[in-house]
């Protein structure tokens, strides 16, 4: 069990329900076990246009498809991989000015539509007996695009040692279209021979989180709906971190590790989200063990 003063210190940045509503974490619904409802999610994720049409996350178009979400022909994706700049500057994938040409290409399109009607198969933490101790964990997740949108492929949970106490890969529930590897730093090697899916996954998670466990993540939101996970106590390095320029500005994980952790080091996997996961862990404790203990958030609604 963790330190219960450093604890104390953690669970006074743990999101109120009003916050966590408005970034979109997931939460029960009221009436159906295992089913979670997501605040502002129209305003915070793509919706799916029609039926039988997609959106491609990377260059916009529509395209076809069939009820399974494969698309109905191929069609060649160019793109910019960094999002469009503002008029007199440059993109940040390829140096182009604002008018670039495209400087990326795929063999197909991809989504990133939310499903909204999908909202089940959630694990409820809360419902956890057997873990009831104080403890706290930060995660990262790495998304890979399937037939059906965007699926977890990689998870790793480090503690408050920076120590990574679970990662795996995981076999996304349907066909895959393309790994990201640009951002997931994946690609079709590290699937070899993999079969954990995400309700082995759960089956690991309840092992090590309960009712009183923090999570501790950056943007947690969006892992705990693709991990379909349900949790209540969570210490977000987006809010704990305010933009500047204040809400809905916000900072990258990146800009938080370039700003914030100039020298460190991150051992213990190779793998991308291994690096966030423990980037995460020491920008919480940079926060509660520094000087200033202050605790400022985003000034949202409650």
């Amino acid at each position: 069990m963790m330190d219960p003063s450093q604890y104390e210190k953690l669970e006074r940045h743990v999101l109120s329900e009003n916050v966590m509503n408005q970034f979109s974490y997931p939460r029960p619904h009221p009436h159906v076990k295992g089913q979670a409802l997501i605040s502002n999610a129209r305003e915070h994720y793509f919706q799916i246009p029609s039926n039988g049409t997609r959106g491609c996350i990377r260059c916009g178009a529509v395209y076809s498809v069939y009820e399974s979400g494969k698309a109905v022909k191929p069609e060649v994706c160019v793109y910019h991989s960094k999002r469009k700049p503002n008029q007199g500057q440059q993109y940040r994938c390829c140096g182009g000015n604002y008018n670039a040409k495209p400087c990326r290409t795929a063999p197909q399109h991809v989504s990133e539509e939310f499903d909204l009607s999908n909202m089940t198969g959630f694990l409820l933490t809360k419902d956890n007996t057997s873990v009831t101790g104080q403890e706290a964990y930060a995660l990262d997740t790495e998304m890979i695009y399937t037939e059906c949108g965007r699926e977890v492929a990689c998870l790793t949970i480090v503690n408050t040692k920076c120590e990574v106490v679970y990662e795996t890969m995981i076999l996304p529930e349907n066909p895959i279209v393309d790994y990201n590897t640009e951002f997931s730093k994946l690609t079709s090697s590290d699937f070899a021979g993999v079969t954990t899916t995400l309700k082995d996954v759960h089956k690991k998670l309840l092992t090590l989180w309960g009712p009183n466990t923090i999570l501790i993540g950056h943007g947690l939101e969006s892992d705990l709906i693709k991990l379909k996970v349900i949790h209540d106590k969570v210490v977000d390095t987006l809010v704990l971190y305010p933009h500047k320029r204040g809400f809905p500005f916000m900072n990258s994980l990146q800009y938080l590790k370039d700003t914030y952790l100039p020298q460190c080091t991150y051992e213990g996997s190779s793998k991308k989200c291994s690096e966030d996961a423990i980037a995460a862990m020491k920008l919480v404790k940079r926060k509660i063990n520094g000087p200033s203990r202050k605790i400022v958030q985003y000034n949202l609604i409650g």
